[in-house]
């Protein structure tokens, strides 16, 4: 009974691609970075110019950059009520650091106003562009588990705002976007999370939630079929993946999700339901065909 299930489910969903076919007869890291990027936000109160190079490591309590490699640099410049302040720092061939402070174009001893200007505004800086890396999302991990990187994302969304950002390599190639919500800082963070920390079946069930609340399609889509290789999937952990699935409005990414599915989990009484759901909910029927 289970097995004709599956069967007539398959040629409900099949019988399109059918027609379809008959009718078309004839007719898109932070170590060792070289390059440069340059991110620009603005909010109601108060707006943003942040350059970096190289990699940048940063207090536990966030308030303070400890280290950046060699012949990198950081430069953040707030602008807020018609008042900017500056601070650059700049590390040598060795990583010896350089800090300096400037009030508007006034330099001004980095001890002790600049130090507690850094500290105000470095979780800003985190927020809007990723600096940290790896090694803070690990800490953060460490410390508080996938809830707590988790819940640093959601600050991302209440801080960050509109930006834009480019970046380049050797002054010759950039990429320029318009980004919001600290994209493609959280985008780092799921990325960590799937791809260098090994989750629990219960953390696993906890990001692919998350990842629902992504709107980069090839972005879900892409961490959707990472979690698919590195992860075993139990029953109630694949009814996420596929609830998850559901939610790309891509049918490219859609169908590019559920075929690297099937090749892993072949479709039963317990997944098949689900399956077909996503299928349901794609509009192309080309890409429908393509899937089974």
């Amino acid at each position: 009974m289970k097995a004709r299930l599956v069967l007539l489910l398959s040629f409900i969903f099949l019988a399109p691609c059918f027609i379809e076919a008959r009718e078309n007869v004839g007719a898109r890291n932070d170590e060792g970075d070289s390059r440069e990027h340059f991110y620009k936000s603005k909010d109601s109160f108060s707006s943003y110019e942040i350059e970096y190079r190289g990699k940048i490591t940063v207090s536990d309590n966030d308030k303070d950059v400890t280290a950046i490699e060699p012949n990198g640099y950081l430069k953040i410049t707030k602008s807020s009520f018609g008042n900017s302040r500056t601070i650059e720092i700049e590390s040598d061939k060795q990583g010896k650091l350089t800090k300096k402070f400037y009030d508007g174009r006034k330099e001004i001893a980095f001890q002790p106003d600049g130090q507690r200007w850094l500290e105000e505004i470095l979780i800003d800086v985190i927020h809007k562009t990723g600096i940290g890396g790896k090694d803070r999302i690990l800490r953060i991990y460490n410390k508080g588990g996938v809830n707590a990187v988790l819940d640093e994302v959601e600050d991302f969304e209440r801080n960050s705002g509109y930006s834009y950002y480019k970046t380049t390599n050797h002054a010759l190639f950039y990429f320029e976007s318009i980004e919001y919500d600290g994209y493609n800082a959280k985008y780092l963070y799921y990325k960590t999370l799937v791809n260098d920390i090994k989750l629990s079946k219960e953390e696993v069930v906890k990001v692919l939630k998350a990842i629902n609340e992504i709107s980069s399609n090839s972005t879900k889509g892409t961490l959707l079929r990472e979690i698919l290789n590195k992860y075993e999937l139990d029953s109630y952990s694949m009814e996420k993946f596929l609830d998850a699935v559901e939610t790309l409005s891509y049918n490219t990414e859609r169908g590019n999700t559920l075929r690297a599915f099937l090749k892993k989990y072949p479709l039963d009484h317990e997944n098949s339901r689900e399956f077909f759901d996503v299928i349901g909910g794609m509009s192309i029927n080309s890409e429908k065909c393509n899937v089974i």
